[in-house]
């Protein structure tokens, strides 16, 4: 499925969970897919937080320990530490460009000081 037709169905969705009427099962599918769905489209922090939202509806109806909630607060946990994880190498990313920007500063004063410093030198051997 392409992008586009991701973000339509993402948004088919969200208006499906704006209806009052929907009930709770169907609200926690709903969001499942939407979890999902923002997941495979690399939204990480919001997929987090939907299955976030998915888990404190599961706990009022099956309770903390049933398997769905446990499986759903798996998923939050799995969703949050990829989101870390991509913002860690984005964070190591812009560092290393930062420091690969530094070294090709200092070889460029280096290479400037080295000029001037032989045309120094030329000009006192001219001078004498």
């Amino acid at each position: 499925m392409s992008r586009q037709a991701e973000v339509k169905r993402l948004i088919s969705i969200n208006k499906e969970l704006d209806k009052p009427s929907v009930p709770l099962n169907t609200r926690i599918k709903l969001l499942n897919q939407l979890a999902n769905k923002l997941q495979k489209v690399g939204r990480f922090k919001q997929a987090s937080e939907t299955y976030k939202q998915i888990v404190m509806l599961q706990c009022q109806l099956f309770g903390e320990g049933h398997p769905r909630t446990i499986c759903s607060k798996t998923k939050e946990v799995m969703t949050y530490n990829h989101q870390v994880d991509i913002d860690n190498k984005s964070r190591v990313y812009h560092e290393a460009k930062k420091i690969e920007k530094a070294e090709r500063i200092r070889k460029a004063n280096d290479e400037a000081l080295k000029k001037r410093e032989k045309a120094a030198k030329k000009a006192s051997a001219n001078l004498e």
